[in-house]
């Protein structure tokens, strides 16, 4: 798998169920690329994390690349579901697809 470049990473999509997802990940998942990809995009939040550089989504986001049950529309097989969690979240939190949040303002 090819590391992802921090230098493109700017801009990184969030769905805002993997805030959750983000908070007990402890380096296992679906795949090798698939947790490799997690991992790298956690840490480079974490280095940076006062830099507002995400932008959540309602849709397959950064960390979606490698899952296995992301699909060939960039959809996730358990959509429905999947679109419940982020609303849900996106709603308690108070969070807004329009502002960039800092890895310290999602992570509170």
């Amino acid at each position: 798998m090819n590391h992802i470049n921090t230098f493109l990473m700017v801009n990184i999509t969030l769905r805002t169920h993997h805030i959750i997802c983000m908070q007990s990940f402890i380096g296992k998942g679906y795949s090798k690329e698939f947790t490799e990809n997690f991992s790298h995009i956690l840490r480079y939040l974490k280095q940076n994390n006062n830099q507002k550089c995400i932008r959540l989504v309602s849709c397959c986001d950064d960390i979606c690349k490698y899952c296995p049950n992301r699909t060939n529309n960039n959809q996730c097989k358990n959509e429905l579901f999947i679109k419940h969690l982020d609303n849900s979240y996106k709603l308690i939190c108070n969070f807004s697809y329009i502002k960039q949040y800092s890895f310290d303002e999602i992570n509170t």
